[in-house]
């Protein structure tokens, strides 16, 4: 009866090793590891984009937004007056107290309420002479021209096709500005 309850436990071990083997050599894409998800664009297609916690913003969710057609931002140097952004946000995460101000197949950009800084991250689609138009973009969106475009807090990340995030410093339009 002791071989036979060896060659069971043998058989369980030999079961329950090549599943986690399996589960390492082909990971399964999940939403903690940065799953992909099918999102409708605007012409109806569908794109992959990583799965975030940004939802919409519900009624009572809203009722917290600051209301005006303007808001004053504080940037370095100052604050800056720049248009209310809240209204249009695509989406909120309200753990991290942060708005998803615009996402498109090129960039997200993200505002932190807490401490007032956005959060531009460019998409593996994005080309390098593609961030002069993603500025002017921003721009337009918040109203305000490029000095003061050069004063907000602006992480500026780039995103790679594994769903690694890097830190790429100063945007390239503003370096001549902030020196």
């Amino acid at each position: 009866m002791e071989r036979r309850t060896i060659i069971i436990l043998a058989i369980l071990a030999v079961i329950v090793g090549g599943y986690f083997l399996i589960k390492i050599i082909f990971p399964t894409n999940n939403l903690e590891n940065g799953a992909l998800t099918n999102t409708p664009t605007q012409s109806g297609q569908t794109e992959n984009i990583s799965a975030d916690p940004y939802q919409p913003p519900t009624a009572e969710v809203k009722a917290t937004f600051p209301s005006g057609e303007k808001l004053l931002i504080s940037a370095q140097g100052g604050t800056i007056q720049v248009s209310n952004f809240f209204g249009r946000a695509e989406g909120y995460y309200p753990e991290m107290e942060s708005l998803l101000v615009v996402r498109t197949q090129k960039y997200q950009l993200v505002f932190y309420r807490a401490t007032a800084e956005f959060s531009l991250t460019v998409f593996p689609t994005a080309l390098d002479e593609d961030i002069l138009v993603i500025q002017g973009e921003i721009m337009t969106t918040l109203g305000i021209g490029k000095g003061d475009f050069c004063k907000l807090k602006i992480n500026y990340l780039s995103e790679y096709d594994g769903g690694e995030i890097e830190d790429l410093g100063t945007l390239p339009p503003c370096a001549s500005v902030l020196k």
